[in-house]
C-alpha cells in the first residue's frame, strides 16, 4: 500500500484524531488552532512499516506551516549530509563550519529563496560553478 493510500486509510484516520485530541487540536510548535492541521512522524523506523503502527510519542500535531519548515530542516540536514560527502570527493580542506556559512550567507544574500534553493546555490558557491 502507498504512503498516499495508507494517509486515506480508517487506521491512520482513527491515529492521527488520537494524536490531534491529545495535541488539543493545536500546533505543538506554534500553538495555531486556525491553520490545517497535520500529523507529523517524527521519525520513520521502517518506510515498508504502515503509519499507523508508530507509537503515539513519535507523532505530533503541526499546522500546515511548521510541518513545511519540519521537511525543510529535514532537507537541510540531508544536504549537510551530501555537503560532508563532496568535502571528501573534491579533497579540499572544508569544515562544516564553512559549509554551514556558505549556507548562511547564501540566505542572507537572498531572503526570499527556499531552503532547497538556497541550499543549489550554495552547491554552486562550493564547486565553484
Amino acid at each position: 500500500m502507498s504512503y498516499k493510500e495508507q494517509l486515506k486509510h480508517p487506521n491512520w484516520q482513527r491515529k492521527r484524531l488520537e494524536i490531534m485530541q491529545r495535541d488539543n487540536f493545536k500546533c505543538r510548535i506554534c500553538g495555531d488552532t486556525k491553520k490545517q492541521l497535520h500529523v507529523h512522524h517524527i521519525f520513520y523506523e521502517n518506510e515498508a512499516d504502515n503509519i499507523w503502527n508508530y507509537p503515539n510519542e513519535s507523532l505530533i500535531t503541526l499546522c500546515s506551516d511548521c510541518h513545511k519548515y519540519e521537511h525543510e530542516l529535514n532537507l537541510f540536514d540531508q544536504s549537510l549530509e551530501i555537503f560532508k560527502k563532496i568535502v571528501l570527493v573534491i579533497n579540499e580542506p572544508l569544515s562544516m563550519i564553512d559549509i554551514d556559512l556558505i549556507i548562511y550567507q547564501v540566505t542572507m544574500d537572498n531572503p526570499e529563496i527556499d531552503y532547497k534553493e538556497a541550499i543549489k546555490l550554495a552547491f554552486k558557491i562550493l564547486l565553484n560553478i
